[in-house]
């Protein structure tokens, strides 16, 4: 009776481990941003805003045929003079992990934020 027991406690444990966790497989990256399965290649341009005081910055998930799969865009602040103007275009293989575990977005215990 104990080891049935056990074995219940060890399956209920398992299966609120599980449900907490969200697992990914083949993830693929792209200058740390997520890409679509099948992206192979990555390109990264960045150039001044017109003011020069900010940088615009887009990231491309490319497939094996070059062609754009997913693009992101978003603009961070010029560490340069603001006198500067800066052009820039990176080439990167696409970065593969095979499994990773990602955190739970919204996980409250006892009514505190646990994570």
């Amino acid at each position: 009776m104990k080891t049935a027991g056990l074995w219940l406690m060890l399956l209920i444990g398992f299966a609120c481990f599980s449900i907490s966790y969200q697992y990914v497989l083949d993830s693929v990256t792209c200058f740390d941003k997520p890409c679509p399965s099948g992206t192979t290649n990555c390109k990264k341009q960045s150039k001044s805003t017109a003011d020069k005081r900010r940088l615009q910055i887009k990231i491309t998930c490319l497939d094996e045929f070059d062609s754009s799969l997913k693009e992101y865009h978003y603009e961070e602040a010029s560490a340069l003079d603001p006198h500067t103007h800066y052009q820039s275009t990176s080439f990167q293989s696409a970065q593969f992990q095979p499994y990773r575990r990602t955190e739970p977005e919204n996980y409250y215990y006892g009514g505190e934020d646990f994570l």
